[in-house]
């Protein structure tokens, strides 16, 4: 009788999961259709909880190691070029938040909760604050049709996705899906919509697509260089496939564009001038969440 109590009790609790799991993905796939729209959707209140919670994790492990690099320059410029891309979007229900890691690897990954992370190999390859808002606006594509967490989800499994809630083996799983999502490699289609996104958002906010496409040529115009290993170097361009493709729509979006472009005062050497200098440092989000 103990045994028979037993299992049909933890077969209940495995019924009752599961319904939880199909109505969480259900409102979930409600709150990220209509991609296209550059208006955010607002989350459930257990989505938004959980993305807070993770963006927490991630963004206090980088805080605690020398690898964080900030100057006033930068701080001000990414602020200047954040500010007016988000000016242009309803209010997100998250603080969006960017870092900057001190490694040569170009990269920028977004995550939960509206946390991007930029490496400064990035920045260094960029020839203006209008390519760089460019990339930002890429990765807010991302955060706005929240691809971070539908690929965390995917990988991890939504009841492992939420027991990230709770306490401190909450926390140590949400490092576990943290590591996983430095390493996000996201399909093709979801990378169009996020550049279509950024094309989009760029337009509105007074700044040519174009733009982007210089950022892609100036992040693969030095590949081959002596010294170094642009295999693992260059993981932006590693995880964002057809290139070739995504430089020709972009130049393709500014000429059927009718933009005034609206430049920003911002002196982008001065701003890469006071950057460490570059190191052989490979270091990578997941190295630092171990």
């Amino acid at each position: 009788m103990r045994k028979g109590f037993y299992l049909l009790r933890d077969l209940g609790i495995i019924l009752a999961a599961v319904i939880v799991m199909v109505f969480v993905g259900l409102g979930f796939a409600r709150v990220v259709k209509n991609r296209s729209s550059l208006q955010p959707r607002s989350p459930r209140p257990a989505v938004l909880t959980l993305e807070s919670t993770l963006k927490s994790v991630i963004s206090k492990s980088i805080k605690t190691t020398e690898y964080l690099t900030e100057s006033p320059p930068l701080d001000r410029a990414l602020d200047s070029i954040a500010g007016r891309l988000l000016a242009e979007l309803d209010p997100l229900p998250y603080e969006i938040e960017i870092l900057v890691l001190h490694s040569p690897v170009v990269n920028a990954v977004n995550f939960p909760g509206g946390l991007i992370v930029v490496y400064s190999g990035l920045i260094m390859e960029l020839e203006s604050p209008e390519e760089m808002a460019a990339v930002l606006a890429h990765e807010l594509g991302h955060v706005v049709n929240r691809d971070s967490v539908k690929s965390i989800m995917r990988q991890m499994g939504i009841a492992a996705f939420f027991s990230a809630l709770g306490g401190r083996g909450g926390q140590v799983l949400a490092q576990r899906i943290l590591r996983e999502a430095a390493n996000i490699k996201y399909s093709r289609s979801v990378e169009q919509l996020a550049d279509d996104f950024a094309f989009e958002l760029l337009i509105s906010a007074g700044i040519d697509p174009a733009h982007m496409g210089k950022a892609l040529e100036n992040m693969i115009q030095n590949e081959g260089n002596e010294g170094f290993d642009y295999m693992k170097i260059f993981r932006y361009i590693d995880t964002h496939p057809q290139m070739d493709s995504r430089i020709s729509s972009a130049y393709e979006r500014s000429a059927s564009a009718d933009i005034d472009e609206m430049k920003f005062d911002i002196q982008w050497e001065k701003v890469k001038d006071s950057l460490p200098e570059p190191e052989m440092n490979l270091i990578n989000l997941e190295d630092l969440l171990r």
